[in-house]
């Protein structure tokens, strides 16, 4: 039963990779198509490879961009950083092309010092004949890296990402810190106690003529009974006042 059941399952399998492989053959290609897809991505690759700088080919991608060439100006840009990863090219390009669903791809993989560039154009259309234009959709440049140089380069691209996420968020800590101390500083000079007002002088009580010729009598007469001598003979010539609250 066990013999059976696993029989089953590898027909299954089978099945499987063989339909998978026939729903990715759109057909054989011919000659002249292959001829003529090969010589025009050659083309475009010769004109690529020519640029040897990183800002030339930023400049020329300006340029065919302003010029309207969405497919040149595409292949600049992804040319321009991967001139210096190249290095010189060492052999001639090996051309594939394959059928597709929409018409074919045609690959180029041209051998450099440092790695193998792929350099892949997608067309539409399976009527292909020398002296027509083709239906080109887009052409693809891509550096062939190691398993080790990928997992280097997406460590390096999470450490920066993460890295600029971090720079911005102590960035808006200070900031909100900052905030928070000019609020303090606001708070403290709102609530600072106004001066106490200065308490006025009190004014002095005016002299009382009467008051004063009764006063005058009294203190004769009492000077005069501490010296045993007759009033008559004492005169007051002033009086200075005091008041309570300067004796206070």
């Amino acid at each position: 039963m066990k013999k059976k059941l696993i029989g089953l399952l590898a027909l299954i399998l089978v099945l499987v990779s063989v339909s998978g492989c026939m729903s990715e053959y759109y057909g054989e290609v011919s000659p002249e198509a292959e001829k003529v897809l090969t010589a025009e991505l050659l083309s475009r690759f010769e004109t690529i490879a020519a640029v040897k700088t990183e800002e030339e080919a930023l400049d020329l991608y300006e340029e065919y961009g302003t010029d309207g060439d969405a497919l040149m100006a595409s292949a600049m840009e992804a040319w321009a950083p991967l001139i210096q990863d190249l290095g010189e090219q060492t052999g001639d390009p090996e051309a594939t092309v394959v059928r597709t669903k929409e018409g074919y791809s045609t690959n180029l993989a041209v051998p450099f010092e440092k790695r193998v560039l792929n350099v892949t154009m997608e067309t539409t259309g399976t009527k292909v004949q020398e002296g027509k234009t083709l239906n080109i959709n887009s052409i693809a440049l891509e550096g062939v890296y190691t398993t080790g140089e990928k997992v280097t380069k997406a460590a390096l691209n999470t450490v920066m990402g993460m890295g600029t996420v971090f720079v911005v968020l102590i960035i808006i800590i200070f900031f909100i810190s900052g905030l928070s101390v000019v609020n303090r500083i606001g708070k403290k000079k709102e609530e600072k106690p106004a001066a106490a007002p200065v308490k006025a002088a009190e004014p002095e009580p005016e002299a009382n003529p009467a008051d004063d010729l009764a006063l005058i009598a009294v203190i004769t007469a009492a000077i005069a009974a501490q010296e045993n001598v007759s009033p008559d003979g004492l005169v007051v010539r002033s009086i200075k006042r005091r008041s309570a609250w300067k004796r206070a």
